[in-house]
Protein backbone atom coordinates (compact mmCIF):
# COMPACT_ATOMS: atom_id res chain seq x y z
CA UNK A 1 0.00 0.00 0.00
CA UNK A 2 1.10 3.51 -0.66
CA UNK A 3 -0.17 6.77 0.72
CA UNK A 4 1.78 9.81 -0.41
CA UNK A 5 1.23 13.52 -0.34
CA UNK A 6 2.54 15.91 -2.97
CA UNK A 7 3.81 19.40 -2.15
CA UNK A 8 0.45 20.68 -3.38
CA UNK A 9 -1.07 18.12 -0.97
CA UNK A 10 -2.18 15.60 -3.56
CA UNK A 11 -2.60 12.29 -1.79
CA UNK A 12 -2.03 8.83 -3.18
CA UNK A 13 -3.16 5.56 -1.67
CA UNK A 14 -2.11 2.35 -3.38
CA UNK A 15 -2.28 -1.37 -2.69
CA UNK A 16 -0.40 -3.70 -5.02
CA UNK A 17 -1.56 -7.05 -5.17
CA UNK A 18 -24.93 1.40 3.33
CA UNK A 19 -28.12 2.78 2.57
CA UNK A 20 -30.22 1.70 -0.43
CA UNK A 21 -28.98 -1.04 -2.75
CA UNK A 22 -25.31 -1.87 -2.83
CA UNK A 23 -23.52 -3.57 -5.73
CA UNK A 24 -23.30 -7.35 -5.66
CA UNK A 25 -19.51 -7.20 -5.25
CA UNK A 26 -18.28 -5.45 -2.12
CA UNK A 27 -15.96 -2.46 -2.49
CA UNK A 28 -12.22 -3.06 -2.32
CA UNK A 29 -10.76 -3.47 1.15
CA UNK A 30 -8.22 -0.76 0.30
CA UNK A 31 -11.04 1.72 -0.31
CA UNK A 32 -12.85 0.80 2.90
CA UNK A 33 -9.66 1.23 4.92
CA UNK A 34 -8.59 4.53 3.35
CA UNK A 35 -11.69 6.34 2.08
CA UNK A 36 -11.49 8.83 4.96
CA UNK A 37 -8.41 10.24 3.21
CA UNK A 38 -10.92 11.73 0.78
CA UNK A 39 -11.95 14.11 3.56
CA UNK A 40 -8.66 15.94 2.94
CA UNK A 41 -9.39 16.25 -0.80
CA UNK A 42 -11.09 19.30 -2.32
CA UNK A 43 -14.79 19.16 -1.54
CA UNK A 44 -15.92 20.84 -4.76
CA UNK A 45 -14.73 18.17 -7.18
CA UNK A 46 -16.13 14.83 -8.27
CA UNK A 47 -14.59 11.39 -7.87
CA UNK A 48 -13.51 9.44 -10.97
CA UNK A 49 -13.86 5.64 -10.86
CA UNK A 50 -11.54 4.85 -13.78
CA UNK A 51 -11.99 1.52 -15.59
CA UNK A 52 -14.81 1.04 -13.10
CA UNK A 53 -16.06 -2.37 -14.22
CA UNK A 54 -19.25 -3.11 -12.28
CA UNK A 55 -18.61 0.07 -10.29
CA UNK A 56 -18.62 -1.38 -6.78
CA UNK A 57 -16.03 1.13 -5.54
CA UNK A 58 -17.60 4.24 -7.04
CA UNK A 59 -21.08 3.04 -6.05
CA UNK A 60 -19.94 2.65 -2.47
CA UNK A 61 -18.65 6.25 -2.50
CA UNK A 62 -21.88 7.42 -4.15
CA UNK A 63 -23.73 5.93 -1.17
CA UNK A 64 -21.40 7.94 1.08
CA UNK A 65 -22.56 11.14 -0.67
CA UNK A 66 -19.82 11.67 -3.27
CA UNK A 67 -20.56 12.65 -6.88
CA UNK A 68 -18.91 10.01 -9.06
CA UNK A 69 -17.92 9.76 -12.72
CA UNK A 70 -17.89 6.07 -13.71
CA UNK A 71 -15.64 5.54 -16.76
CA UNK A 72 -15.30 2.25 -18.62
CA UNK A 73 -15.31 1.06 -22.23
CA UNK A 74 -17.78 -1.74 -21.49
CA UNK A 75 -21.44 -1.00 -22.16
CA UNK A 76 -22.35 -4.08 -20.12
CA UNK A 77 -20.39 -2.88 -17.07
CA UNK A 78 -21.94 0.59 -17.23
CA UNK A 79 -25.39 -0.99 -17.55
CA UNK A 80 -24.74 -2.74 -14.22
CA UNK A 81 -23.75 0.61 -12.70
CA UNK A 82 -26.87 2.25 -14.16
CA UNK A 83 -29.10 -0.42 -12.61
CA UNK A 84 -27.47 0.01 -9.20
CA UNK A 85 -27.89 3.81 -9.37
CA UNK A 86 -31.52 3.44 -10.43
CA UNK A 87 -32.21 1.04 -7.54
CA UNK A 88 -30.67 3.55 -5.15
CA UNK A 89 -32.64 6.41 -6.74
CA UNK A 90 -29.40 8.27 -7.51
CA UNK A 91 -29.50 10.80 -10.41
CA UNK A 92 -27.13 10.22 -13.34
CA UNK A 93 -26.42 10.94 -16.98
CA UNK A 94 -24.97 8.48 -19.49
CA UNK A 95 -22.67 9.43 -22.37
CA UNK A 96 -20.58 7.69 -25.02
CA UNK A 97 -17.49 9.82 -25.57
CA UNK A 98 -13.97 9.94 -27.02
CA UNK A 99 -12.69 11.97 -24.07
CA UNK A 100 -13.86 12.77 -20.58
CA UNK A 101 -14.80 16.42 -20.37
CA UNK A 102 -15.07 18.55 -17.23
CA UNK A 103 -18.43 18.50 -15.52
CA UNK A 104 -20.84 21.34 -16.08
CA UNK A 105 -21.65 23.01 -12.72
CA UNK A 106 -25.30 21.98 -13.14
CA UNK A 107 -24.20 18.33 -12.85
CA UNK A 108 -22.49 18.78 -9.49
CA UNK A 109 -24.85 16.42 -7.66
CA UNK A 110 -25.35 13.99 -10.54
CA UNK A 111 -23.30 10.91 -11.32
CA UNK A 112 -21.98 10.41 -14.85
CA UNK A 113 -21.65 7.12 -16.70
CA UNK A 114 -18.98 7.62 -19.35
CA UNK A 115 -18.41 4.96 -21.97
CA UNK A 116 -14.90 5.74 -23.20
CA UNK A 117 -11.99 3.76 -24.61
CA UNK A 118 -9.22 4.65 -22.16
CA UNK A 119 -6.62 3.05 -24.42
CA UNK A 120 -7.58 4.80 -27.68
CA UNK A 121 -4.39 6.85 -27.77
CA UNK A 122 -6.30 10.14 -27.88
CA UNK A 123 -4.78 12.80 -25.68
CA UNK A 124 -5.87 14.08 -23.39
CA UNK A 125 -8.54 11.56 -22.40
CA UNK A 126 -8.87 13.06 -18.90
CA UNK A 127 -9.49 16.73 -18.04
CA UNK A 128 -6.64 18.42 -16.17
CA UNK A 129 -7.02 19.39 -12.50
CA UNK A 130 -10.66 18.30 -12.40
CA UNK A 131 -11.06 15.47 -9.90
CA UNK A 132 -10.97 15.63 -6.11
CA UNK A 133 -10.23 11.90 -6.12
CA UNK A 134 -9.51 9.16 -8.64
CA UNK A 135 -10.01 5.44 -8.01
CA UNK A 136 -8.18 2.84 -10.10
CA UNK A 137 -8.57 -0.84 -9.22
CA UNK A 138 -7.13 -3.81 -11.11
CA UNK A 139 -6.28 -1.75 -14.17
CA UNK A 140 -2.94 -0.67 -15.59
CA UNK A 141 -2.38 1.23 -18.83
CA UNK A 142 0.98 2.93 -18.38
CA UNK A 143 0.49 5.62 -21.08
CA UNK A 144 -2.48 6.92 -19.07
CA UNK A 145 -0.57 7.36 -15.78
CA UNK A 146 0.63 10.96 -16.42
CA UNK A 147 -2.93 11.98 -17.34
CA UNK A 148 -4.32 10.36 -14.19
CA UNK A 149 -1.91 12.37 -12.05
CA UNK A 150 -2.64 15.59 -13.96
CA UNK A 151 -6.41 15.03 -13.69
CA UNK A 152 -6.25 15.46 -9.91
CA UNK A 153 -7.07 18.84 -8.45
CA UNK A 154 -4.43 20.30 -6.12
CA UNK A 155 -5.07 18.48 -2.87
CA UNK A 156 -6.69 15.56 -4.72
CA UNK A 157 -6.34 11.91 -3.69
CA UNK A 158 -5.48 8.94 -5.91
CA UNK A 159 -6.37 5.47 -4.66
CA UNK A 160 -4.73 2.82 -6.84
CA UNK A 161 -4.72 -0.96 -6.48
CA UNK A 162 -3.38 -3.37 -9.08
CA UNK A 163 -1.17 -6.41 -9.52
CA UNK A 164 2.61 -6.69 -9.37
CA UNK A 165 4.82 -9.04 -11.36
CA UNK A 166 4.57 -11.50 -8.46
CA UNK A 167 0.93 -12.12 -9.43
CA UNK A 168 2.03 -14.27 -12.38
CA UNK A 169 3.06 -16.97 -9.88
CA UNK A 170 -0.49 -17.21 -8.55
CA UNK A 171 -2.64 -16.85 -11.64
CA UNK A 172 -3.94 -14.15 -13.94
CA UNK A 173 -3.08 -11.65 -15.17
CA UNK A 174 0.29 -12.88 -16.40
CA UNK A 175 0.94 -10.38 -19.18
CA UNK A 176 3.74 -8.07 -17.93
CA UNK A 177 1.96 -5.12 -19.59
CA UNK A 178 -0.68 -5.45 -16.86
CA UNK A 179 1.69 -6.03 -13.94
CA UNK A 180 3.69 -3.49 -11.97
CA UNK A 181 7.41 -3.86 -11.45
CA UNK A 182 8.75 -3.53 -7.91
CA UNK A 183 8.78 0.13 -6.88
CA UNK A 184 7.26 1.28 -10.18
CA UNK A 185 4.51 3.34 -8.57
CA UNK A 186 7.08 5.42 -6.72
CA UNK A 187 8.85 6.16 -10.01
CA UNK A 188 5.63 7.53 -11.54
CA UNK A 189 5.77 10.48 -9.19
CA UNK A 190 9.35 11.14 -8.10
CA UNK A 191 8.50 14.47 -6.47
CA UNK A 192 5.71 13.09 -4.31
CA UNK A 193 6.49 12.03 -0.75
CA UNK A 194 5.31 8.54 0.25
CA UNK A 195 3.25 8.44 3.42
CA UNK A 196 2.36 4.74 3.33
CA UNK A 197 3.46 2.04 0.90
CA UNK A 198 2.95 -1.71 0.65
CA UNK A 199 3.79 -4.28 -2.00
CA UNK A 200 3.13 -7.95 -1.73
Amino acid sequence: MLLIRHSDTRGFVSDMSRSAQVPTSPPATLLIRHWRNLDTAPQDGPVLDLACGSGQNGLWLAHQGYSVDFADRSDEALTDVRRALEQADQPFTRTICDRITPRHPDLAKRHRLLQVDLESGLTPILPASHYAAILVFRYLHRPLIPQIIQALQPGGVLIYETFTRDQARYGRPRNPDFLLEAGEVLRWMPDIEPIFYWEG
